[in-house]
């Protein structure tokens, strides 16, 4: 079916709604100006409102009448598209359900692997990490014990020329002992306060040879803090991105990633994603209920028109 609507037609449709012009006119300005103060008044009012009306539906029933060919070839047009269009949409949702479901898989099976490869480099860096770390410890005990052995040798070389030195001495005092003919008593006393003076001695040796040890192992141990090897950084590799399927056609397939929701538990999501059922609250009130807390249930008054004709 053609349908073919000129200019001329459309003129002469509008010309048979001119009539309404000037009453519609008139009337509005009429029910704009009018003041409802007593009964008169409001009967006027209510006149008025009721020839509106009637004005309105002789309009729209006219209205339908003027367009019900061009409804009806529309409809008739709709319904042959689709037709042919249903089809094609059901082959376009089964295709694009099968090409995503693919993509779907492709995508879990990078994910996998991403996890796979982020698995294996956190293991390695934790295994380079500890390896690294050992390799310190042992650098730094190497150090300090190497320290420590150079400083007891050091220490053992300067108590053996402080040994000779005192035994020279000893040697000295006797033979001055000798020549000034001191008596038995006073080279047993001397004896006496020279083994004290040795044994004093060696005791602050052995305290400044301790602390000596103690403060070449400490600086040995933070030379090797400040050589210290740092564990080698793995990083994670990168599994290629899927580009978007451009076929010879020229068709694309690409993915959009979006949210979606299904609600598993009504009783525990949080007020804020709530609303009221309006409708619910409607049928209850319909039925007679006057009372719901955090509801302000009022009485509305409206004024409807109805011709008798």
């Amino acid at each position: 079916m053609e349908l073919i609507v000129t200019n001329h037609q459309v003129e002469a449709v509008k010309s048979e709604f001119r009539v309404y012009v000037e009453q519609t006119t008139k009337l509005c300005h009429e029910a704009n100006d009018i003041i409802v103060s007593d009964a008169h008044s409001c009967d006027h009012a209510i006149t008025l409102g009721g020839i509106a009306k009637a004005i309105t539906k002789d309009i729209e029933t006219r209205r339908k009448k003027a367009i019900a060919d061009a409804t009806t070839f529309i409809a008739d047009v709709n319904a042959f598209c689709k037709t042919i269009t249903d089809p094609l949409k059901e082959a376009e949702a089964s295709t694009k359900k099968k090409a995503g479901d693919f993509q779907i898989a492709a995508e879990r099976e990078k994910r996998r692997l991403e996890e796979i490869a982020k698995k294996e480099a956190a293991e390695l860096q934790e295994k380079l990490r500890r390896e690294t770390e050992e390799a310190n410890k042992k650098a730094a005990e190497a150090a300090m014990l190497q320290a420590e052995d150079e400083t007891r040798q050091r220490l053992s070389k300067e108590a053996e020329e402080k040994a000779q030195r005192d035994k020279d001495e000893e040697t000295r005092r006797k033979l001055i002992a000798f020549e000034n003919e001191t008596s038995e008593e006073e080279l047993a006393a001397e004896e006496t306060r020279l083994a004290e003076a040795a044994a004093a001695d060696k005791a602050k040796a052995d305290t400044e040879a301790e602390a000596a040890i103690n403060d070449a192992r400490e600086t040995a141990r933070i030379k090797a803090e400040s050589a210290k090897l740092e564990a080698p950084v793995i990083l994670t590799p990168i599994i290629s991105q899927k580009q978007p399927v451009r076929t010879k056609s020229g068709t694309t397939s690409y993915q959009v990633t979006t949210y979606k929701f299904e609600i598993i538990n009504a009783n525990i999501i949080p007020l804020e994603y709530l609303i009221p059922d309006e409708k619910k609250i409607k049928s209850a009130i319909d039925a007679g209920l006057r009372y719901i807390p955090g509801v302000n249930i009022y009485e509305h008054i409206e004024t409807r028109f109805r011709n008798s004709r």
